[in-house]
């Protein structure tokens, strides 16, 4: 019995012969035979290995193949153009052309892809390896005796596996290869004839005369092949396919898994339900995230690379931070990860106020982001031997903290695994010497182009189309089914582009060409489709992301009705589901249904409720006025919006710490104040305060900038801002408004402690003068309008607590019986905002006013205190709004006008 071609529609039985090695692209194709079975790339494999050869790994072409570029293209970026020659390489040598073939082409380009690719070949050829791309044609050229051997799920082969297919292949072999009349299938009848030629001899099992009428009198086991062939003519396919829109890829997979889980509820197994898409890893990672919460596994062999896993991602940020040297960002980002050690609160705070920039930096903090007992990393710019930095990383990797889950250690391990091997194949000779920065570069990369399967699951399992073609399926769900998704768009190489393709083929080289590429992505399509025994089932996002999306050309010149679930009513699956759907529907054992009900009652309260509540500041838990120490901050704090001054100083709601991208006002007036502490100090008696001051305003501000607590040096821009500044100052310190005339400097940053309305409070006064009226207390401003003070009753902010309490307070602890009035000085503007003392008061009315604003305040603060008001109610105009770093948590909006209009009727309702 000779060698057979077997053509036949898909759905018929395949049983191999007694003798026969069965050979299949993948395991669902070898379960339909029910057979061990091997692949042609693990025969080809075992079949240089036991000539000698073998295989090469990724590291290993990598670094040859950048060796060949940089002698061969010298003075190009290595990294760059390794990957643009990898495309057009591997394009040469799957479709089986020699480089010397090429030897007589005069474009430039293929002429550099010539010699890199011969130079490349032969190094490998030393190092007795191949490479992958080529593995099938080499094998193929080993005299090896041929067997009996049963090839199925080949349905479209290429040129290398049909060489070696042809070359194994022995007397009763049986070679499966459904085709059709038209012309998608005009190379499957050119392939035919090649192998009649070759001895083999062709066997139908069925009489097809064009694609449409092929199987249409089949069983209802083909029904895949009729909706397949339908939808790739262009015929009306929608009693045999159901189509469905949704608004994005993840209502789109949430609806599928409905479908899913109803099937699997009605006893469908679900190794009998295959999930397809072309975007397999986006898909895969949605699906995944939905059947967690339906409670369906989902499996994905989709490969991503080991950058994107757990394991990967913290070997990029650690290489990251080495080869930056320990900058704040990297490091930040490094020891932020979960599987690094990781930072305490207090020690995040400390390093975001003082922004290490090395690693002695970091050390300095308190802070040590390479922990002790890890490998010593050589400096950025040392060198040390490849095998010397592998070593390193090799006992690094365990270090990481472990992992309590079983499937993500075992995908971490085999990350590990995976770039340990990479990284031992970029070794060339042991002892060469390389730096840290170009070490980790290359690890990056090498993080970036290895490729590992995403964790995999046990269920429902999602595929790309060439992953199920021969396989057998009683349900198929193909999803994304849009314009530049299905089919793939066809992908530009640089150097062996399409217009070379063509130009090479028609000079007599077998190189797929444009349309050798779309019929082959149209065939993948149809044949994954052909699987389906029962049902196929369409679907597609309206949006992709941010992007409307357009429905594939495939099912519009199918004419297939798409449904969109926009306008279908939607049967919720699971409990997760069910509430969202109907939160005050009964769903059993719902755990979390009570507590989203009494979120949902409060979230109406808060939005419709004309009266405050608990959950609008209003707690009911009184705070002891008398037990805590005031600052005149605090005061305008609560005087501005007691809700903020809650939040910060009850609750303890603070912003990290971190500082900002740029000096900002903060910054700067911390800096002002620093300056002129340090260029007052020391003052000699009777010296005069401006010159001194301005003699040591350099010196003052280089210490002041340096601060730990407001490092300015580390902000970009501060170098251009600092000439600047200094000379601002400088101008503030020769106006006359610095310093009164015959006033003498008594102190600077003076701290008090004293009393205030009845409350305790404390303070640090900017400057004490003495004149010859009495003492003068100078707080400097670097505004230039008078600063805001607390609610005047009025809904203004306009009474001023930080004078009054300095005045008084002060005149208790350090100067008692002593005339004091206070000054704001602006050292913007150069010029006072305004002066008060005990007597007067210039700014706000007269004294008795002054005194009855500040005495009902305190008054109204007891109270709020005790009945633990903190209400959300800021000034009318939205002033306390600006500056506050609450809004998350605030939610303002126009509900505070209503309720604070509500409460006002109220009160004055009440008062008749």
């Amino acid at each position: 019995m000779g060698r057979t071609i077997v053509i036949q529609s898909p759905g018929m039985g395949v049983e191999a012969e007694p003798g026969q090695m069965v050979v299949t692209p993948n395991q669902r194709a070898a379960e339909v035979i029910g057979e061990k079975c091997l692949t042609l790339d693990e025969i080809a494999a075992r079949i240089l290995s036991d000539s000698g050869l073998k295989i090469a790994s990724f590291g290993i072409r990598q670094r040859v193949l950048g060796e060949v570029i940089e002698d061969s293209v010298p003075e190009v970026d290595r990294t760059a153009m390794s990957v643009l020659f990898r495309e057009g390489i591997d394009a040469l040598l799957q479709d089986g052309v020699a480089p010397t073939e090429l030897r007589a082409e005069a474009s430039p380009r293929i002429c550099a892809l010539t010699r890199v690719a011969e130079a490349y070949l032969y190094r490998l050829r030393q190092m007795s390896m191949v490479d992958q791309a080529e593995s099938l044609w080499r094998a193929a050229e080993i005299n090896l005796r041929p067997r009996p051997m049963l090839l199925y799920g080949y349905f479209q082969p290429r040129r290398g596996e049909v060489a070696l297919i042809d070359r194994l292949a022995g007397e009763s072999s049986t070679f499966f290869l459904p085709t059709a009349e038209g012309q998608h299938f005009n190379r499957h009848w050119e392939l035919i004839r090649w192998l009649s030629e070759r001895g083999w001899q062709v066997k139908s099992r069925t009489e097809p005369s064009t694609l449409v009428n092929c199987g249409e009198a089949a069983s209802r086991a083909t029904v895949g092949w009729r909706a397949a062939a339908l939808l790739l003519t262009g015929r009306r396919a929608s009693e045999l396919i159901s189509c469905f829109s949704a608004a994005t890829v993840e209502a789109e997979g949430r609806e599928v898994m409905r479908r899913v889980g109803r099937l699997l509820a009605s006893g469908v197994r679900a190794e009998k339900i295959a999930l397809i898409a072309n975007d397999e890893v986006t898909y895969s990672r949605s699906l995944q995230s939905i059947g967690r919460e339906y409670g369906i596994g989902v499996r994905s062999r989709a490969e991503i690379p080991i950058a994107e896993h757990r394991l990967g991602g913290w070997v990029k940020l650690m290489m990251e931070m080495v080869g930056d040297g320990f900058g704040y960002e990297p490091t930040l980002r490094f020891l932020g990860h979960s599987l690094s050690p990781g930072l305490s609160g207090e020690q995040l705070s400390r390093a975001q106020r003082h922004r290490p920039v090395d690693l002695n930096d970091w050390r300095d903090a308190g802070i040590e982001p390479w922990p002790v007992g890890w490998p010593v990393w050589p400096g950025r710019s040392e060198m040390a031997s490849r095998a010397q930095l592998n070593g390193i990383m090799a006992k690094i990797l365990p270090l990481a903290r472990p992992t309590y889950d079983a499937v993500a250690t075992a995908a971490e391990q085999l990350t590990a695994k995976k770039l340990l091997e990479g990284l031992d194949a970029l070794i060339g000779v042991a002892s060469e010497l390389v730096t840290t920065k170009q070490f980790t570069a290359e690890v990056i990369e090498l993080l970036g182009r290895v490729r590992q399967p995403l964790a995999e699951n046990t269920g429902i399992e999602v595929y790309r189309p060439e992953m199920v073609i021969g396989g057998r399926f009683s349900h198929i769900f193909f999803l994304g089914m849009i314009e530049g998704e299905v089919p793939r768009p066809i992908r530009e190489e640089v150097i062996l582009d399409l217009h070379e393709r063509k130009r090479l083929q028609a000079s007599g080289l077998s190189l797929e060409t444009a349309s050798d590429l779309v019929r082959r992505e149209l065939l993948n399509i149809f044949f994954a489709l052909e699987t389906a025994t029962e049902s196929v089932t369409l679907s597609l996002p309206r949006w992709r992301g941010n992007e409307p999306s357009v429905v594939a050309g495939l099912i519009k010149s199918a004419q297939i009705e798409v449904v969109n679930l926009a306008g279908q009513p939607t049967t919720p699956f699971g409990v997760v589901e069910s509430r969202r759907f109907d939160p005050a529907a009964e769903v059993i054992d719902d755990p979390v249904l009570p507590h989203l009900r009494e979120a949902i009652l409060i979230e109406r309260s808060r939005e419709l409720s004309t009266r405050r509540d608990e959950y609008d500041g209003i707690t009911g838990h009184s705070v002891e006025s008398d037990q805590r120490r005031w600052s005149a901050s605090q005061l305008t704090s609560f005087g501005q919006c007691r809700f903020k001054w809650f939040c910060r100083y009850v609750l303890g709601v603070a912003e990290d710490g971190e500082l900002p991208v740029e000096t900002g006002s903060l910054q700067y007036g911390k800096l002002l104040h620093r300056t002129l502490e340090l260029a007052l100090a020391g003052l000699p008696p009777g010296s005069d305060p401006r010159q001194w001051a301005l003699s040591r305003i350099e010196e003052s501000m280089v210490e002041a900038e340096r601060d730990p607590d407001n490092p300015l040096y580390q902000f970009p821009a501060w170098p251009a801002q600092r000439l600047e500044r200094l000379e601002r100052l400088r101008l503030a310190i020769e106006s006359e408004g610095f310093i009164e005339p015959l006033a003498e400097v008594v102190s600077c940053e003076r701290k008090f402690e004293g009393t205030w309305q009845g409350l305790n409070v404390r303070g640090s006064i900017d400057r004490i003068d003495r004149t010859p009226e009495g003492l003068t207390l100078i707080d400097y401003k670097t505004g230039s309008s008078f600063p805001k003070g607390a609610n005047d009753g009025e809904g203004r902010l306009r009474l001023d607590l930080q004078l009054p309490i300095y005045i008084e307070a002060a005149r208790q602890s350090l100067f008692p019986g002593e005339k004091i009035t206070g000054r704001y000085y602006s050292l913007t503007s150069r010029q006072d905002l305004g002066r008060q003392d005990l007597g007067r008061q210039d700014l706000v009315g007269s004294r008795s006013e002054q005194g009855a604003s500040l005495a009902e305040f305190a008054d109204r603060l007891r109270r709020q205190l005790a009945e633990g008001d903190f209400a959300v109610e800021p000034d009318p105009a939205g002033e306390a709004c600006r500056s506050c770093d609450f809004e998350l948590i605030c939610r303002r909006g126009g509900r505070l006008a209503i309720k604070s209009d509500h409460m006002r009727t109220a009160g004055l309702e009440d008062e008749k």
